[in-house]
């Protein structure tokens, strides 16, 4: 995960970089005081679930106004990752790395067996439910 990448735009370094290296993507993310929901954004547009609790209703606006923007952001960041991998990958093989694996998904070279099975998620759609209740669906990013 490109931790950088993600906090220059969720704003929040910590949250960024905690969800994407600690949370498993099959375990949810709880954020008990949800507020602007920044936590939960960088849990969502990292591929892990979120629940969020806020109980000051005037922040739904802003909550919502943040998840509308959350499908773009998440391509955004899996565009970049990728990007940002494949510089890396052509620097090594100027360096004379040898790549023994690739991606099985993608096709691109990666440096470790691990990275053979990594897919991205992005999102496919948010869904506004009942008291301001969201609920995100997701879909494997396939390379243009």
């Amino acid at each position: 995960m490109d931790f950088n990448f993600l906090s220059k735009i969720i704003k929040d370094p910590i949250a960024s970089r905690a969800i994407g290296s600690i949370v498993i993507t099959i375990f949810e993310v709880l954020d008990p005081f949800l507020g602007t929901g920044t936590t939960s954004l960088a849990a969502i547009v990292s591929g892990r679930n979120s629940i969020g609790i806020e109980l000051v209703n005037e922040l739904a606006p802003i909550i919502t106004e943040k998840l509308q923007n959350a499908k773009k952001l998440s391509k955004s960041i899996i565009e970049q990752r990728i990007t940002n991998h494949k510089r890396f990958i052509e620097q090594q093989v100027k360096n004379g790395r040898e790549l023994k694996y690739r991606n099985e998904f993608y096709g691109f070279p990666v440096m470790t067996k691990q990275e053979s099975q990594i897919e991205f998620q992005i999102i496919d759609e948010i869904q506004i439910k009942i008291n301001n209740t969201f609920e995100v669906f997701y879909e494997l990013y396939k390379i243009p």
